[in-house]
């Protein structure tokens, strides 16, 4: 939601802005949507105790990776229809949506460089997906791998968020600079920003603080993370 605003994590100059206009807006918005719509123990629940929700049909939307449409496909088979949409746009058609991939990847220090490349090889080969497909069904193949399972009939019989998902790995494709790296920097200090952030919009959600206080916290917060680190903020 914040990306879709066009609020950053920081500037060109890898200076916080977590208390920009943009990001106090999102976080009132999602915080207020949550509390008004979403499960009572919505925080408490987390990932997992909010897709059983959904599982067991009380919960009527689940926002998540386009990854889990497979499993979410299967699992509904017996409980009822799954209907899939991309994420909901702004009034001027900004997607509330970001952009990330499950990869494999081998560690420099790693002792078995040789086997863990050819098991990656495997695992991302068109044999792994036919092997998936047989044992688990077509829905199960891991989406966004190869442009060959989007030209398999039964795939797309069995996926119907097939289109939904090569559409986004298309847009994807398309995005440059900036844009591109909305969500995530390729910095140490990132993660422990983005962990302090999330705490802070918990707090917001669990109606303890406003929006603008909480963002104006986390400004902070991030800024202490940077001169910690040796970097200027």
């Amino acid at each position: 939601m914040a990306r879709a605003r066009g609020a950053r994590w920081v500037d060109e100059h890898g200076r916080p802005r977590l208390n920009s206009q943009k990001w106090k807006d999102s976080v009132a918005q999602y915080a207020g949507l949550l509390r008004d719509y979403g499960p009572k123990q919505a925080l408490e629940l987390g990932f997992r105790g909010n897709l059983e929700l959904f599982f067991a049909g009380r919960c009527g939307i689940w926002v998540d990776a386009s990854a889990a449409a497979g499993t979410l496909q299967q699992a509904m088979k017996e409980r009822g229809a799954l209907g899939v949409a991309p994420a909901p746009m702004t009034a001027d058609g900004r997607q509330m949506s970001w952009h990330w991939v499950w990869a494999l990847a081998v560690p420099q220090a790693s002792r078995h460089a040789a086997a863990a490349k050819r098991f990656a090889a495997w695992a991302s080969s068109r044999e792994y997906i036919e092997l998936v497909a047989r044992e688990r069904g077509w829905a199960m193949a891991p989406p966004g791998t190869r442009m060959s399972t989007y030209a398999q009939a039964q795939y797309r019989k069995a996926a119907p968020f097939a289109d939904l998902a090569l559409d986004a790995v298309r847009r994807h494709a398309l995005l440059r600079g900036a844009d591109s790296d909305a969500h995530f920097i390729a910095t140490p200090e990132f993660l422990p920003i983005a962990a302090l952030t999330g705490q802070a919009v918990a707090v917001a959600v669990a109606g303890k603080m406003s929006a603008a206080t909480a963002m104006e916290l986390a400004q902070l917060r991030a800024e202490r993370v940077l001169r910690q680190s040796g970097r200027p903020p």
